[in-house]
């Protein structure tokens, strides 16, 4: 009865069953086509409802995220993969019967969950649960998300900006996101807070971090440091545009110098990223050093 056992489990999970037409493991096949056909419908949807720029380039980080996580996956067999997958499914089915007012996508994404760990056990369910959720939720939610970060960003570059404008010795005050210079009255705006260079940024500063670092903790911990250094970026690029108000009036807030300032943004904001990821890997290796 054991040996039965045994079979049944290898025939589900077994890492060396292999797919012959297509040189892949089983554990591997099953999540690269469930997390296809996400990517696949999730993308038909933001075509039909004519989603804004920055939900495809999520959707890019989404697909891009599940892409390399298939990739560089060691499918491993677990006791505990089909109960876990159960539990995911039963979840989910919950979700959707006694929470109808919480969206529909959480009950899609532990589906998709349930079908990983199904499929390619717990393993591949740890690598492919986040990218799923951006796929899921985050993508379809992408303008809820833009109004919810927007006026916290607002906020802190403001804060941050009249600070820098002290230190350098311009009297200046702030009230919510708008800026007093004298008689000037200067408001950080949405644009002005670099929130719509947010989903750009993400999946920039993802490829960054997943190619600077070799360990999941790693580009963890290097990852964390991406929206403080859009914000110092974006507060340094306020800075600028005030000081030189102060010297050319309006047209330090007209193009071109304001699609300019823009680009150094985003060049600043990569080369802090760069700068924060040989950090990162010092401290990894000073700490594998002891």
């Amino acid at each position: 009865m054991l040996e039965k056992r045994k079979n049944e489990r290898d025939c589900a999970f077994g890492a060396k069953i292999l797919m012959p037409q297509l040189g892949m493991e089983r554990e591997r096949f099953y999540p690269v086509l469930i997390m296809t056909l996400t990517a696949t419908v999730v993308l038909g949807t933001l075509v039909f409802d004519s989603a804004a720029a920055g939900a495809y380039i999520l959707w890019g980080l989404g697909a891009a995220m599940a892409f390399f996580a298939i990739r560089e996956a060691a499918p491993k067999a677990r006791g505990y993969d089909i109960p876990v997958a159960w539990g995911l499914l039963l979840a989910g089915g919950m979700t959707a019967l006694l929470l109808p007012s919480l969206s529909s996508g959480w009950a899609s994404w532990l589906g998709i969950c349930a079908l990983c760990a199904y499929s390619g056990g717990v393993y591949m369910l740890v690598r492919l649960a986040l990218p799923a959720l951006i796929l899921v939720l985050v993508v379809p939610s992408s303008g809820f998300l833009y109004l919810l970060l927007s006026f916290p960003l607002s906020r802190i570059c403001t804060i941050l900006t009249v600070g820098i404008l002290r230190l350098v010795g311009i009297p200046c005050s702030f009230e919510q996101a708008i800026i007093y210079v004298g008689e000037n009255r200067i408001a950080v705006t949405s644009a002005c807070s670099g929130i719509e260079l947010l989903e750009a940024m993400l999946l920039l500063g993802w490829l960054i971090t997943h190619f600077e670092q070799k360990t999941l903790q790693g580009r963890f911990l290097h990852f964390l440091t991406l929206v403080p250094a859009i914000v110092l970026a974006n507060t340094l690029r306020l800075v600028v545009v005030i000081l030189l108000s102060l010297s050319i009036g309006g047209r330090a807030f007209e193009d071109p110098l304001h699609t300019i300032l823009g680009y150094c943004v985003v060049l600043l904001t990569v080369f802090l990223m760069l700068g924060t990821g040989k950090i990162v890997r010092k401290w990894e290796a000073a700490a594998h050093a002891e």
